[in-house]
């Protein structure tokens, strides 16, 4: 059983606000672009 899919609103609210943070403040030392050293 696939406890996301069983109605509960807790772990897409989780996600929504990680990938919410991730939009504002951007990746950080962790972004593709920055280990590849490109600039976009």
């Amino acid at each position: 059983m696939r406890l996301w899919s069983s109605g509960g609103w807790e772990y897409p609210l989780f996600w929504g606000l990680i990938l919410f943070a991730i939009a504002l403040r951007g990746g950080g030392p962790y972004s593709l672009d920055r280990k590849l050293g490109w600039e976009l």
